[in-house]
């Protein structure tokens, strides 16, 4: 029996395979039909082939769908995914911090694909993770990673990357959101530094600290606006867990929890900053009734 193992399989970046089964005998990606493998600690690889509607290969960066629900032949979205095996296993690679081995197989409609075949593009880092509702109209689960710096060069570098970016992104490998930096300070300044949910202060050697949070999350799959209607001052703890879902806000500006909708206190509020409706009851769709059904 192969040995199963995380990271640098031992083969070289761009190795590149006819079938399934020679990047499992290869070591690279232990199951010749799933798009990932590997469940304890945490998965140890994905395929990216165009196989979910919902993914986005951007090369140094993917979105990338979890596991189920897909009709095999139209390749749409007919069920909602369930947050367990494969799909609970890329969540700890995000938490633990242990890298994925990213395989893209032929793809006509992705530039960063291979032509034919199978190929190894190298380590990547699961950085996001959330439910989304899907383009089908289902529950998905959605990872966000980006590819490790000092290894080799991926084979699509020297492609422009332009055509790929997003409106309010930066065109690099890495697309990144390109958000403004004079809101996140001033969203700390109009609330003094002090956290909205917890009331704390973080004093620092250097003068005070604190995070700006979007409440609907910028960038795919949320898109959220970079606006101070959707920016909280938060501590990092709380930043925390209102980005992966411990805690809601209610539409009376409660905070709450996501298990339980047990309410824990109220959020400071300012009368110059207005929060968006909208956004606060998109992010407790996002993180109870989506998740939970």
């Amino acid at each position: 029996m192969i040995e199963s193992r995380f990271g640098d399989p031992g083969v070289p970046i761009g190795a590149v395979f006819r079938t399934r089964q020679e990047v499992y005998d290869a070591g690279v990606h232990f199951h010749t039909q799933a798009g990932i493998a590997g469940t304890h600690p945490a998965a140890q690889s994905i395929v990216i082939s165009g196989g979910y509607s919902d993914d986005l290969d951007l090369g140094d960066e993917i979105f990338y769908t979890g596991y189920g629900g897909r009709e095999p032949n139209s390749g749409l979205q007919v069920a909602d995914q369930v947050l367990q095996s494969w799909n609970w296993a890329l969540v700890q690679n995000r938490d633990l911090g242990i890298p994925v081995r990213v395989v893209r197989g032929a793809d006509p409609s992705n530039r960063y694909a291979p032509p034919s075949g199978y190929r190894y593009d190298g380590l990547y880092d699961v950085i996001g993770f959330s439910p989304a509702e899907g383009g089908d109209g289902f529950r998905i689960f959605h990872y966000h990673l980006i590819r490790r710096p000092s290894q080799e060069p991926g084979a699509w570098v020297g492609f422009p990357t332009s055509e790929n970016a997003a409106p309010g992104r930066i065109p690099r490998v890495v697309s990144r959101i390109d958000r403004d930096p004079a809101l996140v300070e001033a969203i700390k300044e109009l609330h003094g530094y002090r956290c909205q949910i917890s009331g704390t202060k973080i004093d620092t050697p250097s003068g005070p600290y604190a995070e700006a949070a979007h409440i609907r999350p910028l960038g795919r799959p949320h898109d959220g606006p970079d606006a101070l209607s959707n920016l909280l001052c938060l501590c990092p703890n709380d930043h925390i867990r209102l980005d992966r879902g411990v805690l809601v806000i209610t539409d009376d500006l409660e905070v709450a929890s996501a298990a339980s909708s047990e309410v824990l206190s109220s959020l400071i509020t300012d009368e110059d900053h207005w929060i968006d409706p909208k956004v606060v009851g998109y992010h407790r769709f996002v993180w109870t009734e989506l998740l939970q059904r």
